[in-house]
């Protein structure tokens, strides 16, 4: 298991179901995504879910991230 030191924060979130579909696509593309400070009970926590990726994951990671913020836009 990764340690924290090892992982980038690739995008930090404030709704728990939001941070869950980047996560749900970036698994989909067979990249390990870890959340923090996710809690389904607290929708709006206030620093934020961060979504942290393995270094070597950084680059496919990004164009998945900016693909869906496109669609968000």
């Amino acid at each position: 298991m990764e340690t924290v030191a090892e992982l980038i924060t690739i995008k930090t979130l404030h709704s728990f179901n939001t941070a869950e579909l980047y996560k749900v696509r970036l698994d989909a593309e067979d990249i390990e995504c870890f959340t923090f400070n996710a809690n389904p009970e607290l929708p709006i926590p206030a620093e934020g879910i961060r979504l942290e990726v393995k270094p070597q994951d950084l680059a496919k990671a990004q164009a998945i991230i900016n693909s869906l913020d496109q669609d968000f836009i």
